[in-house]
């Protein structure tokens, strides 16, 4: 509503091995599921629901980019 474009940025990764390493103030829930299982989550048992599924919507056609895409057009 406020005119400005928006980017949403989110980070892909790869799980290597079995332990979590948190620091104490960090969030506490870190369940592992299959991606293809998001879309199918009701809405109230995932934060920003609508962010999430849009996400997993790019990542399940592929649509993702490596940062050194977008490193010169931010400052």
């Amino acid at each position: 509503a406020s005119g400005q474009q928006v980017i949403l940025f989110h980070f892909v990764g790869e799980a290597a091995g079995d332990a979590l390493r948190i620091q104490n103030d960090e969030i506490m829930g870190w369940p592992w599921v299959a991606i293809d299982t998001l879309l199918h989550q009701p809405d109230e048992q995932l934060r920003e629901a609508k962010v999430i599924k849009q996400i997993t919507r790019r990542l399940l056609r592929k649509e993702f980019y490596p940062l050194d895409v977008f490193h010169g057009m931010i400052r």
